[in-house]
């Protein structure tokens, strides 16, 4: 069967010759001789037409069917990639048996319109729609399968991967809208794929970057780093993002030659990749309005791109419109901050463990470490005294685990430091590998000695920023602690010197931890925005989770939780000493 009947692929066909198209596709993919499901496009009609990568043959790479373990697309806004996303879940589940998808987006109400709006109308409307589902074939907002056992997971988890906990054996995970997840939360949905056959474990990223730090941006400056070159007649190679051409590549009526001012034609395009070594493992496309046949070749489009360029502030503008990354995320503390926080002694256990007598009531801090699929998780320790004349906190010491250790060595370390310091608290993130290693904790008598609090991250703006929630069958009692709120009063905290930290550069890469910490605003569940603090760039955050969930856990047990507002206004008075 020649490859040019998939390419030629039009209108409704009988069901056998249907199933004779399929089967040989099939049978050419698993024989190599053809590498991309976007010959089948034509079988899925939008809007009365079937689809097809005449204008949008840019997004031909996100169809293949052998690819790296991981790709990452930076796209602009309006380049088709969210249609591309769905219609390639449709093709690829329908066509593979026992291919499990899980699509991820920040939002609920994004999650909803992608699965009920559009992939359930292109599924119903598709011509081979009788070959691919059946009345047997669970059919839901979360879930959509098919005939050959493949299934297609639907969820959301900008703040709280939770939900996605009790899914398994997925193939491939698929996050779009990337720019707005979580890192720590996209570690935990990755694990979903733990169990899935070794050809398996795709990871899909898709997006519109936002800041330098974001983690869209992190994962592209990681891969190979596709960028679109369009060549000229004048010998000129214009490659299409801001550190080379583009900027210089928009003329008055179309896309331009950064040389000589010729139009460019952008079906000559072609990707070059920065970091070539990385296509076999981790490959990155970027995709702008520039370049885009949609925008660079319909006049009123690239009227409405000038406007935007005259109109648009200048991170709108390079996010949406050149589909690049702006500025870094605001910080919640800076450098000085934590050095002006410093209590005057280095992060040496020797020297800490002298001083802890000092201290009314000493608490052990641990964010267990998870190695991390993308970016990586390390178990850290934070040990801090309280003084209760005066509400102080003090960082005794702290210290990050390598990776590679047993949870059994984790929490005999855990509590070799509680013991050493006899401190009365012992506060940790009780998720995921949490309840493990809290287990391991009790059984070397933490319970005993010492109140262990577990606590869970949430996102919860109306309720108590932390909240008992009591045992149930099955499950143990734990803490719910807002993270926003708990890292923005931690944060605030030490930019009072309420909570003072060892010498800076006694222990830099420690500290960095609390630098990692950013700002973003995001949309909730149903659209209205909300500030969330996220881990920012690639340097690990976990040294500042173990700092936040030892002050929390003291400040909740001793009823001495410092007011934000007070906390600001001491930060912002001036300083005696200066």
């Amino acid at each position: 069967m020649s490859i040019d009947v998939f390419r030629n692929l039009q209108g409704p066909l009988p069901r056998t010759r249907l199933e004779e198209v399929l089967k040989g596709f099939t049978i050419l993919l698993a024989e190599g001789k053809i590498n991309s499901l976007a010959p089948l496009l034509p079988l899925l009609i939008y809007e009365g037409r079937p689809l097809d990568l005449k204008t949008h043959f840019q997004l031909e790479p996100l169809y293949r069917f052998r690819v790296p373990r991981r790709t990452v697309y930076k796209t602009a806004r309006q380049v088709g990639k969210s249609m591309a996303v769905v219609t390639n879940l449709i093709l690829s589940s329908s066509l593979i048996p026992n291919f499990h998808n899980l699509l991820v987006l920040p939002q609920y109400s994004q999650m909803k319109h992608i699965s009920t709006v559009t992939f359930k109308t292109l599924v119903n409307n598709s011509l081979h729609l009788g070959l691919i589902k059946n009345s047997d074939c669970p059919d839901s907002e979360r879930l959509r399968a098919f005939s050959n056992a493949s299934r297609v997971h639907f969820g959301y988890c900008g703040t709280n991967s939770g939900r996605l906990r009790g899914l398994s054996s997925i193939s491939r995970l698929v996050s779009d809208e990337t720019q707005d997840m979580d890192p720590d939360e996209m570690n935990i949905v990755a694990e979903t794929m733990s169990a899935a056959p070794p050809e398996y474990g795709i990871y899909q990223y898709t997006g519109t970057p936002k800041t330098t730090d974001n983690f869209l941006n992190v994962l592209f400056n990681r891969s190979s780093g596709g960028e679109i070159m369009i060549p000229c007649g004048c010998g000129k190679d214009n490659i299409a993002s801001l550190e080379h051409d583009l900027e210089a590549m928009i003329g008055k009526t179309t896309c331009i030659c950064a040389k000589c001012g010729r139009p460019l034609d952008p079906r000559k395009g072609k990707f070059v990749f920065a970091r070539p070594e990385k296509r076999g493992t981790f490959d990155g496309f970027h995709i702008s309005q520039i370049t885009h046949p949609l925008h660079c070749g319909n006049e009123d489009k690239w009227r409405e791109l000038l406007n935007k360029i005259e109109t648009y502030p200048v991170a709108q503008l390079k996010n949406e419109v050149f589909g690049e990354a702006c500025d870094e995320a605001s910080k919640l503390v800076t450098r000085q901050d934590l050095e002006k926080a410093g209590h005057g002694h280095d992060n040496d256990l020797n020297k800490a463990l002298q001083r802890a007598s000092e201290y009314s009531t000493l608490v052990v801090g641990v964010d267990w470490g998870g190695g991390g699929r993308e970016m990586q998780s390390y178990t850290c320790v934070a040990v801090l005294g309280h003084r209760a004349s005066g509400n102080t906190l003090d960082v005794l010491y702290m210290e990050r685990m390598p990776i590679g250790k047993k949870a059994a060595e984790e929490a005999n370390r855990v509590m070799f430091l509680a013991t050493s310091f006899q401190a009365g608290i012992i506060a940790h993130d009780a998720t995921g590998a949490g309840r493990l290693r809290e287990e391991l904790l009790m059984q070397v008598g933490a319970g005993a000695r010492t109140l262990v609090i577990p606590f869970s991250y949430v996102w919860a703006p109306r309720q108590d920023m932390i909240a008992l929630h009591k045992a149930v069958p099955g499950f143990k009692a734990y803490y719910s602690l807002d993270k926003t709120r708990s890292l923005a009063l931690t944060c605030a905290a030490i930019q009072a010197r309420q909570l003072r930290l060892p010498n800076y550069n006694s222990c830099p890469d420690l500290m960095e931890d609390f630098i990692a910490l950013g700002e973003d605003v995001r949309d909730d569940r149903v659209g209205n925005q909300i500030r969330v603090i996220v881990r920012t760039g690639e340097h690990p955050d976990d040294a500042a989770h173990a700092v936040n969930l030892a002050a929390q856990g003291l400040w909740y047990i001793n009823r001495c939780t410092p007011s934000l507002g007070e906390l600001t206004r001491k930060a912002a008075a001036p300083d005696d000493n200066a």
